[in-house]
């Protein structure tokens, strides 16, 4: 049970939040300048995110970067899931050479 958590749930859960992460943080950087105006609130750090164009690109290639993480290191292995068949011979010997 804990080797299936440590292999499959793990990874899949880190591959979920940071393509979730990495999404909305596009889909803010898009959104917020339209619907600023909109927002009940007024803090510094919309107005920086919504109008500062260096500001917007390093959030979108820090999403790029999350985005890309994900698929590197957290993909989640399927064949983990599957059972090995027991009867099933190891293949022979496979060595090259003379």
């Amino acid at each position: 049970m804990w080797q299936e958590l440590r292999d499959y749930w793990l990874p899949l859960m880190l591959f979920i939040g940071a393509l979730l992460v990495g999404v909305l943080l596009i889909g803010t950087v898009v959104a917020l300048p339209y619907v600023k105006e909109y927002l009940p609130v007024e803090h510094e750090l919309l107005d920086l995110l919504a109008e500062d164009a260096v500001v917007r690109r390093s959030s979108i290639a820090g999403a790029i970067g999350l985005i890309v993480t994900a698929f590197v290191f957290f993909r989640p292995n399927a064949s983990v899931l599957t059972r090995k068949d027991a009867t099933r011979k190891p293949p022979g010997d496979t060595m090259a050479g003379a």
